[in-house]
This record gives C-alpha cells, sequence and structure tokens, in this order.
C-alpha cells in the first residue's frame, strides 16, 4: 500500500460533515469491491472559484458501457 499526502489550502465547504463521511466511504468501499484482486485506489482534490473537487480514481474494471443508465441503481449492481 502507498500512501502520499499533498497538503493544500482549500476553500472552507458548507455540508453536513457525517453525510460527506459516509458517501466518501461507500465509493471507497465500491471502489474496493469492484476491483476483486488488490489493485490501487487514488483520491485527489481541487478547487475552483465555486467548488471543492473529489476525484476518486481505481484501476478495476470498470463500468460497462451497456450498463451506464443503471449506474446509480442498487438493485442492477454485480458484486465481486
Amino acid at each position: 500500500m502507498h500512501s502520499e499526502k499533498i497538503l493544500r489550502k482549500y476553500p472552507n465547504i458548507y455540508a453536513c460533515a457525517g453525510q460527506l463521511n459516509q458517501v466518501l466511504i461507500n465509493v471507497l468501499m465500491n471502489s474496493v469491491q469492484a476491483m476483486g484482486a488488490p489493485g490501487e485506489i487514488e483520491i485527489r482534490t481541487s478547487a475552483d472559484s465555486e467548488y471543492v473537487h473529489i476525484d476518486i480514481i481505481d484501476d478495476g474494471p470498470g463500468f460497462p458501457e451497456k450498463d451506464i443508465f443503471n449506474l446509480f441503481d442498487p438493485s442492477s449492481q454485480p458484486r465481486a
């Protein structure tokens, strides 16, 4: 496992910390499950004049293009 921190100053954000934490945990757990085998997950943050962005990138197999319209339907998600 590789871990690297680069600290930057970001603007304050107004969000429910508990809900934001839960969303991030869910996305990260999904990444781990979808990869199946050991892999890498990269978390990037950035900000512009209006938003703070969080990108989560993994080296898993990806989502089949034919199923893109079911992306947010929990009942259609296979689990590794």
